[in-house]
């Protein structure tokens, strides 16, 4: 399968790395811990930490890592699936820095790939789309030109998503968790990794 280079493409509202506090802040609402990791199918030794009143995901500290509520809500389980892992270990993003529209589709290719003999991957997925960059560093995808869009029909109502995440010791993860990227990423992101540029397979 020929392969194109993928791309970011920058909102035009996106004003570049910033720690100060978003014009439109969004605080956790989380309230049980427990709940949160029977939830998202974490071990035991998990330890979820509940941000603070004026905590907003981007201000996630050192050694955690942010975890929403929604793709664990649509059926994911920790540690995910193999497209998401390697979706935020190449692109060197944090979980919770994807977007619903994300999640949705990671769900419907594995819905729909998972008896295939050969993996749907990375650079099969970054065939179809270039990665969106909206505000606060967090990223969609968009449906590059001359490709069909692969899933259809995603463009659901996710009102409230963004107030329920955590903060997630990586360290309490154990080794099944070293694919997370701690913190929050605010470089732009480079699709020119794994040969995600490549002519052919």
């Amino acid at each position: 399968m020929a392969k194109t280079r993928p791309t970011v493409v920058k909102d035009k509202e996106d004003v570049g790395v910033s720690r100060a506090k978003s014009l439109n802040p969004f605080y956790s609402t989380v309230e049980d811990p427990a709940a949160f990791i029977t939830l998202a199918g974490l071990p035991p030794s998990a330890e979820v930490r509940i941000p603070g009143q004026e905590d907003e995901a981007k201000d996630c500290p050192e050694g955690y890592v942010v975890m929403y509520e929604y793709p664990f809500i649509l059926g994911f389980l920790f540690p995910f699936t193999p497209l998401a892992r390697s979706f935020v270990e190449v692109f060197n993003l944090s979980p919770g820095q994807l977007m619903p529209q994300i999640w949705r589709i990671f769900t419907v290719v594995h819905r729909v790939t998972s008896g295939c003999r050969t993996p749907f991957d990375l650079a099969d997925l970054m065939h179809v789309y270039d990665l969106s960059l909206k505000e606060c560093c967090r990223y969609t995808l968009v449906t590059k030109k001359k490709k069909k869009n692969l899933c259809v029909g995603l463009a659901v109502n996710d009102r409230g998503w963004q107030s329920r995440f955590v903060y997630v010791n990586k360290a309490s993860l154990g080794e099944v968790g070293n694919f997370l990227v701690e913190g929050w990423t605010t470089e732009v992101v480079d699709t020119s990794l794994a040969g995600l540029n490549s002519d052919s397979r």
